[in-house]
């Protein structure tokens, strides 16, 4: 397998550290259960090489499916218990929690980054790599077959916090 140019994580560091696309994302997490790191990899894949391949898709959502439900959602399940719970720490205690929430985040940071890395190897292993034309219309295909194989509502399309994500994407490109 080809070692990741880091392209797709670098990519999304720099996008996603828009304040805007931080809570658009996050508020489209939260509604729809969306993994955003596919939301971001449909972005950087139209932007990069156009309209993707379904076995593309597939490979990368299957593997998607599987690191997100075993390796980060439980450490976002125990950092979100461990910020609601913290209130009812002592004194004593809260320097040490705080500390372990702190590493827990930073590992949850970590894994997001490994499960980009991987699906930037798994687009880089297709030989040969499909280039379409680069467009709008690309992103709006990619879009169109992550919220299909996520079995999303048809709402989501028309939801004003991924408008402000496709737009801040326009606006970055040019």
């Amino acid at each position: 397998m080809l070692e990741p140019s880091h392209n797709f994580w670098n990519f999304s560091i720099e996008f996603y550290s828009s304040r805007t696309v931080s809570e658009a994302c996050l508020e489209l997490q939260e509604k729809f259960n969306l993994d955003i790191n596919l939301l971001l990899f449909c972005l950087w894949y139209s932007r990069s090489y156009g309209k993707f391949d379904v076995d593309i898709l597939r490979q990368v959502w299957e593997f998607s499916q599987e690191w997100k439900n075993n390796v980060v959602e439980p450490m976002r399940s125990a950092r979100r218990w461990m910020k609601i719970n913290s209130a009812t720490l002592t004194e004593c205690d809260t320097e040490d929690f705080v500390s372990l929430r702190e590493k827990i985040k930073v590992n949850e940071l970590k894994a997001e980054k490994y499960q980009q890395l991987t699906m930037e190897k798994l687009v880089l292993q297709t030989e040969p790599l499909p280039l379409t034309e680069i467009s709008d219309q690309s992103l709006q295909d990619n879009l169109h077959s992550l919220f299909e194989i996520h079995s999303l509502p048809d709402e989501i399309s028309n939801d004003p916090q991924l408008g402000k994500i496709i737009e801040a994407f326009a606006s970055a490109r040019s």
